[in-house]
């Protein structure tokens, strides 16, 4: 499975090479939050999350985690670039995708693949924050009745809804990867974050999106 040291280490490491240029300037203090996000990841697989006191303490450290990524949105999100919501199907062939427009809407067009990339690895950070607050504040939850709760999950849905919309994003941005030009960058980033997609449709049960998700991957 894709953690978050994974999806930043061979970003890094496919965009390098791909593009003969380094990673450098905002993209690259992204990456210094992926790495704060790994160690919480990592942190949560530990047994000692479902001890009342370090679950709590991991749950006030995600939502840091949450705010510094909020953050670097405010303060470099604007050096980015533009997208558009509004491109013409027809723009961007699907390429072997199925049709997402009665799942989605229409597929994002960016004005180049920086910006994209930025957008890409903006989103997928925030909707592994959002995942990962879920599952420790569903743990809270349960600890705080004295027993995990076998449905605790779909108790504490607020941040799978979220996780939702950044996943949308992202879905709604992978036309743009896999246009002529784009193969290899496109295949990398289909399987880089459909392994992270999925969580949110299959938490809320959006059997659409979902499956969507399956026949792209």
């Amino acid at each position: 499975m894709y953690s978050a040291a994974t999806v930043s280490e061979e970003f890094t490491c496919h965009y390098s090479r791909l593009f003969n240029t380094p990673v450098v300037g905002p993209i690259d203090e992204l990456f210094e939050l992926y790495a704060g996000l790994s160690s919480l990841f990592n942190k949560v697989d530990d047994t000692t999350l479902f001890k009342n006191v370090a679950a709590k303490y991991l749950l006030a450290a995600c939502l840091i985690q949450k705010d510094k990524v909020s953050n670097w949105y405010l303060h470099r999100g604007g050096i980015l670039g533009e997208y558009s919501s509004c491109c013409v199907p027809e723009t961007l062939p699907y390429n072997g995708l199925p049709e997402m427009g009665n799942v989605f809407g229409l597929p994002y067009m960016y004005s180049n693949l920086d910006t994209m990339c930025g957008y890409f690895l903006y989103r997928t950070a925030c909707l592994l924050i959002e995942l990962l607050i879920h599952r420790v504040s569903s743990s809270t939850k349960a600890l705080r009745h004295g027993r995990r709760q076998k449905n605790g999950a779909m108790r504490n849905i607020e941040y799978c809804l979220i996780a939702e919309q950044y996943a949308d994003n992202i879905a709604r941005s992978l036309l743009y990867c896999l246009q002529t030009g784009m193969n290899a960058w496109g295949a990398y980033v289909i399987i880089a974050c459909m392994n992270h997609v999925y969580k949110p449709y299959a938490l809320l049960r959006r059997d659409k999106k979902f499956q969507w998700c399956q026949k792209a991957f």
